[in-house]
């Protein structure tokens, strides 16, 4: 039997929909978007998808804890895969706030060739 991650315990949660988008920055995947599910203080727990098909078809989410100096707030609009469990109206205030632009010409190891 696995131990739980004593992490979740104290870890602070978004609400479904309103999910920030991040940039991370990673020595064995490089860059590549995902959303935070929740963080504690130094750590955030993200969602990704391995491979995108296309802007709304991610298949399987993987999880994982990376620090938080390895992730940059980036628009939803910016980000190259989107759910569709978003809450519209909170991101498009969230994003506003957001001065960070996510380069468009930067190719990453998520989407399929």
């Amino acid at each position: 039997m696995t131990e739980r991650d004593p992490r979740f315990e104290r870890m602070s949660r978004y609400e479904p929909g309103r999910r920030p988008y991040v940039q991370v920055t990673c020595p064995d995947l490089g860059k590549y978007h995902a959303r935070v599910i929740g963080w504690i203080p130094g750590e955030v727990f993200i969602e990704y998808p391995i491979k995108i098909l296309d802007y709304v078809t991610t298949g399987q989410l993987e999880v994982a804890w990376i620090p938080t100096a390895t992730a940059i707030r980036i628009r939803r609009s910016d980000s190259i895969w989107l759910s569709n469990e978003d809450d519209h109206d909170w991101h498009q205030t969230e994003d506003e706030r957001i001065k960070y632009r996510a380069d468009p010409w930067t190719v990453y190891q998520q989407e399929a060739r």
